[in-house]
């Protein structure tokens, strides 16, 4: 191969990561609105929880490798936003039912070249 610089280039940029964030978006709904109950209120918002256990599915990383993952997030980006501790972070965490149910099990699977995702059955989702 003579042109090896420009077959190396598109292979390293294939680990490239950029995150998006809308400062606005995220500086308005991280923490959740008032309740008017009485007691203390919520922290984070469910979408936040929701956030960072997405992150947490698709980097396969541990809730305390989480913690550090979105509080690092959060230096880069300049948010200076709070990050819940790994054990609030896991104590909201869906559970997975052990016991088997009634619903079969589903997978979804995302197109590394984009252009949707595979879910349950070959369904094309996007």
């Amino acid at each position: 191969m003579t042109h090896w610089h420009d077959y190396d280039r598109p292979l390293v940029q294939r680990g490239s990561l950029d995150l998006w964030f809308e400062e606005a978006f995220v500086r308005e709904h991280w923490r959740p609105a008032a309740s008017g109950r009485r007691g203390a209120p919520f922290l984070y918002s469910d979408l936040a929880i929701q956030v960072l256990l997405t992150l947490k599915a698709v980097f396969a990383l541990a809730y305390r490798a989480l913690e550090g993952f979105a509080g690092s997030l959060m230096r880069l980006t300049g948010l200076n936003l709070p990050v819940p501790d790994h054990t609030q972070t896991a104590d909201v965490a869906p559970r997975p039912d052990l016991a088997g149910g009634d619903t079969p099990p589903r997978a979804l699977r995302a197109s590394p070249r984009g252009g949707g995702f595979d879910g349950p059955e070959g369904v094309r989702r996007g």
